[in-house]
């Protein structure tokens, strides 16, 4: 059974407010009883002698004075519970200076008998990476306590949230570095959608830098699978977020390719690469034992005959060299889409992960195939002015 209270909307009354309104009027009631009591003492000439209006009088008067003490004691609580708690600004912070929970940075300004200004780190932008290599690892971010706004957006449309006072979902993790931070200059700010909403601990900012600064000098961001949590109590929003990724080294791929004269084709499931222990001298230098290595790899239609039939299969390469094909039926697979896009002069690249050793190495490509792709992708691909002379022929020494 679920005990958590509902979530309670900012402009909906509080409780202090709530406490304080019974005791304002506990308060008045009583002062009415105990001056009706007091006029009921004394006795028109008619009730000389009789006791009755004398005991009625005092009920009046016992019930009023119990009505003001008990509205006095409503109103203190009230007033306790709304006051903000005493903190030391200077000891009572957590990563990058962020106040304690329960407090904003205005609750403390305004305390302090002046206004803080809050850093506003920078929103991702443009293109978004998401790695392909297997997720291994997770991470619990920080500080989204102190972004309650942000999540109160996200969540404002949420029925478990305003019903059951909890929800959970699987989401997109934005990360980017945030140089500016007053408070740590390698600080890397979280964000799902555009809100700002957590950081990476401080502890493990350093590894993560290199490889953002690396993307976000390419016009990219990292684009990362999380899950939010969030349980409320009235207005405190108390949210968890973690983020999965692959091991750092897996993070990003060992290669690049040219975007003018390439077009990348959208993440798959994962497909195996056939032939690859005729090319090992082409991947030995991509093979790290015991770890996936992500890479770009380019497609080619290419024909093979054989004494008795000629095929036409799709093939692998790496750095324009040659590390496999893709067998008979993925090819069939495959074809339509890589013709599309040689007769448009571009180069069809795919995501691939290398794995094995020095002896044996295995290749397995992450993509859709033409039955999979969507229409829309189709026909954004951008033509290439010019003639297409500059797509070489594949090597077919095979």
């Amino acid at each position: 059974m679920n005990n958590r209270p509902p979530y309670r909307h900012p402009h909906e009354p509080s409780k202090p407010s709530r406490l304080r309104t019974k005791g304002r009027k506990r308060f008045i009631v009583g002062i009415v009883l105990v001056v009706i009591g007091a006029l009921a003492l004394y006795p028109t000439p008619d009730e000389s002698g009789d006791s009755s209006p004398v005991m009625g009088a005092l009920i009046f008067i016992g019930v009023g004075i119990w009505l003001i003490l008990w509205g006095r004691k409503l109103k203190e609580q009230g007033t306790s519970a709304s006051r903000p708690m005493e903190t030391s600004v200077s000891g009572a912070s957590t990563d990058y200076g962020l106040p304690d929970a329960g407090e904003t940075e205005l609750d403390i300004g305004l305390a302090q008998g002046k206004e803080t200004q809050r850093h506003h780190p920078k929103a991702p932008h443009g293109r978004a990476f998401e790695p392909w290599a297997r997720l291994t690892q997770e991470l619990e971010l920080v500080g989204g306590s102190h972004r309650q706004s942000a999540f109160r957006t996200l969540l404002v449309d949420d029925q478990d949230l305003r019903q059951d006072g909890f929800t959970a979902k699987e989401v997109k993790v934005a990360l980017v570095t945030d140089g500016d931070n007053p408070h740590d200059a390698e600080a890397v700010s979280a964000w799902i959608e555009d809100q700002h909403v957590a950081y990476l601990p401080r502890e493990q900012t350093s590894p993560w830098n290199r490889i953002l600064r690396h993307l976000e000098s390419n016009g990219q961001y990292l684009l990362l699978p999380g899950r939010l949590t969030v349980t409320a109590d009235g207005l405190d929003l108390q949210p968890k977020i973690s983020i999965k990724y692959p091991e750092l080294a897996a993070l990003i791929p060992r290669n690049s390719y040219r975007e003018s004269m390439s077009q990348l084709i959208p993440q798959g499931r994962k497909i195996q690469v056939t032939g690859e222990e005729d090319h090992m001298d082409n991947l030995i230098g991509f093979v790290e034992s015991g770890r996936e290595v992500p890479v770009y790899v380019t497609l080619r239609a290419i024909t093979i005959t054989r004494p008795r039939s000629v095929v036409e299969l799709v093939q692998v390469e790496l750095n324009g060299q040659r590390v496999g094909v893709l067998s008979s039926a993925q090819s069939q697979n495959f074809l339509p889409l890589v013709n599309y896009l040689e007769q448009r002069g571009k180069l069809a690249v795919a995501r691939a992960i290398i794995v094995g050793s020095k002896l044996k190495a295995d290749v397995y490509l992450y993509s859709v195939n033409a039955a999979e792709i969507e229409h829309a992708w189709l026909d954004a691909v951008a033509d290439i002015s010019g003639d297409n002379n500059h797509l070489s022929p594949p090597d077919e020494d095979w």
